[in-house]
């Protein structure tokens, strides 16, 4: 995908040159015939099925969320829920199975045939995690152009995802999920500091997801300084995975039984590249003419970068989460 973005900048900067055509030149023709996949225009409907289309986007979705985990907590506790793909949908509809437990049965009996319930448990609607950066051509050109734009890409979108996957803010319909820690409660911290505080802080989180995360498909994250406190103090770690958060307050570990959150994707992230057009230089854009720093892309010899991506997230049971927000460890 990273080669795919510098193929399409490139186009943009040289029109005479295709981006397929860079590819093989700079990576060889099998890597074009890859990017060529990522890169090329309308077709027939995706199916991801279907070779040299969706079933390689599929595959680019989660390449790009595991690239993500190194500098960031929410893309590596999304690989490890359950993960789903709109697929075209407008929404998807997650069910719950109320189907009576299998037991045992004599020799020559008859098997009982059981009769479960379908509720609808929780619906993902659609929404995009969108940003753009904006590189210089000299940038984009070299030699080291790779390993920039991937940074660039991975610097932008990581952080930021975990900023929003792990607040406790309500769903905006048509903006947003809503963050995970929405309508929790957090438990209260064991006093005293401490490795018996800490002890007793995970051992309070554990149990109260312990319904829902079964043997030990559960996941911690954690704020910079619990998470480190947690690895000193363990000598063998604690026994679920441990993940490190910069957007969570000092103080705060959450606990999340895995089969309990649910994520969906679009087919790929989607990488548009402009070299001619203006933008506005701020986080909170408004207007062109409103105000704010306006940068020409043309005039300054600069590529903007923007990268839109079709994801979403909601939590099957508020019972999987657990969170402690002021813990004196």
């Amino acid at each position: 995908m990273v080669r795919a973005c510098i193929a399409t900048g490139h186009a943009k900067l040289n029109p005479r040159t295709d981006a397929r055509s860079f590819v093989a030149s700079r990576w060889g023709s099998e890597e074009a015939r890859n990017v060529e996949a990522v890169t090329k225009a309308a077709s027939a409907p995706a199916m991801t099925s279907t070779p040299g289309w969706a079933k390689e986007f599929s595959r680019v979705v989660l390449a790009f969320l595991r690239n993500l985990t190194p500098i960031s907590a929410s893309a590596d506790l999304l690989t490890r829920v359950l993960s789903l793909n709109f697929d075209g949908a407008g929404a998807i509809s997650i069910p719950n199975l109320n189907v009576p437990l299998a037991d045992f049965v004599g020799q020559g009996a008859p098997i009982p045939v059981v009769d479960g319930t379908v509720t609808i448990q929780t619906t993902l609607e659609p929404h995009k995690f969108a940003t753009i950066t904006v590189l210089t051509n000299e940038m984009l050109n070299s030699s080291n152009a790779e390993q920039l734009v991937r940074d660039a890409l991975l610097q932008s979108t990581g952080p930021a995802l975990d900023r929003r996957l792990f607040d406790a803010n309500p769903a905006v319909p048509d903006l947003r999920p809503a963050g995970l820690l929405y309508g929790i409660t957090p438990l209260g911290a064991t006093a005293g500091g401490g490795y018996a505080a800490m002890v007793g802080d995970l051992g309070k989180l554990a149990n109260a997801v312990a319904a829902k995360s079964g043997n030990g498909g559960m996941t911690l994250i954690a704020a910079a300084p619990q998470a480190i406190a947690v690895g000193l103090q363990l000598v063998q770690g604690p026994p679920w995975p441990l993940l490190t958060s910069t957007s969570l307050p000092a103080g705060t570990v959450i606990a999340v039984a895995n089969a309990g959150i649910v994520v969906a994707a679009g087919a790929a992230p989607v990488i548009d590249t402009t070299a001619a057009a203006s933008l506005v230089m701020d986080t909170a854009p408004g207007a062109i003419m409103t105000g704010g720093s306006v940068r020409a892309n043309f005039q300054t010899d600069t590529t903007g970068l923007r990268l839109r991506w079709p994801i979403s997230w909601a939590v099957r049971d508020p019972g999987a989460i657990a969170c402690i927000t002021a813990t004196t460890w």
